[in-house]
């Protein structure tokens, strides 16, 4: 938050007490307060008028030239995309040395490993500037799905994680549209969902956490990967502009509170009339692996089968351990070509 106030000699000679403008409500996980002597580059202003800083060691602040670029217009996309304002009077991103995550989303002041927010453009790989780009646009997103509405118990981190992975792809391809981010995704993200969730001892999008243990345990790629690739099939079968519509009240109406994932199917709901969208997520969400399908023809008959797919052809398991019995509501389209 802002500066509002400055009291020198309080509460004693030589101190000085600072007053800060008061926050929005947000989660206790959120708040961050960062002491330190780092360079800054100018703040930008975004369209909405608040400014975008940036922070860093003094031989490394050239460094954030290009996050604070790509932040400034990944900020003012999300903002229209999501259709609600950025909630804080600024916002900062501060590179830090041997940070333990890649990336925190503080509300208002982002947190950076130096290696994932860092870019010179004279020496970086290509591979270091997508992960800038990528990383960046992830913790951005995280100012609506996580920050504006949070999860109301890790349960259903997912909407946090997932929303954040596959927002940030939208946002980078709003900043580089040449850069294929589409197969981008399916290399980085719906490889590595399908890769883990053909094994045994993967575990459900959703799943209950009732140890704090658990907690880190399922900051994983299920939950990041798996769950923006279920997202973006969502968006597929309700199409870009229905599912947009259905976040934008999703958000609307939870911000500044908690939410599930039912409140997030209920408001999708309203924008997509063919489909049961419950019925159809809860078996992607609430299950673990997923459906190969087999399609067969017969004279003018064409059958599609689905077997839950296992990377281990021998590996036996329980249909009575899923509530779904390891079968999969599938939109399936399909064109006749004469």
């Amino acid at each position: 938050m802002n500066q509002v106030g400055e009291v020198a000699n309080s509460p004693g000679p030589g101190l000085t007490t600072v007053q800060f403008a008061t926050s929005v409500p947000m989660s206790t996980y959120l708040v961050c307060f960062i002491v330190c002597d780092f360079d800054h580059l100018p703040p930008v202003k975004s369209n909405s008028g608040f400014d975008v800083s940036v922070y860093a060691r003094a031989d490394q602040i050239q460094k954030m030239e290009y996050s604070q670029q790509i932040a400034v217009s990944t900020i003012n996309y999300y903002i229209d995309y999501f259709g609600i304002d950025y909630s804080l009077p600024k916002l900062d991103l501060i590179a830090i040395p041997d940070f333990v995550s890649g990336a925190m989303e503080n509300w208002g002041l982002i947190t950076f490993r130096e290696t994932s927010i860092l870019y010179d453009p004279n020496f970086s790989s290509t591979s270091n500037h997508l992960g800038v780009t990528l990383t960046t646009n992830h913790e951005l997103a995280h100012m609506w799905f996580g920050d504006l509405v949070t999860m109301k118990w890790w349960d259903d981190l997912w909407l946090n994680e997932g929303f954040a992975t596959f927002t940030a792809f939208k946002g980078s391809a709003h900043n580089h549209p040449d850069w294929d981010l589409d197969t981008i995704f399916l290399i980085n993200d719906l490889s590595d969902a399908l890769a883990l969730d053909s094994t045994l001892s993967s575990h459900p999008i959703i799943k209950h956490v009732s140890h704090p243990d658990q907690i880190t345990e399922i900051f994983d790629r299920i939950s990041y990967a798996k769950g923006a690739s279920v997202i973006r099939m969502l968006e597929g079968f309700m199409g870009e502009d229905s599912f947009r519509q259905g976040v934008q009240s999703y958000l609307q109406t939870f911000q500044f509170k908690n939410a599930e994932t039912s409140d997030l199917w209920r408001h999708l709901q309203q924008f997509s009339a063919a489909v049961n969208i419950q019925h159809v997520m809860d078996t992607w969400t609430r299950q673990m692996g997923y459906p190969v399908l087999t399609v067969t023809q017969a004279g003018d008959t064409i059958t599609v089968t689905q077997q839950r797919f296992t990377i281990d052809q021998n590996a036996t398991y329980d249909l009575n351990e899923s509530e779904y019995k390891y079968k999969w509501d599938v939109p399936v389209s399909h064109w006749h070509i004469p």
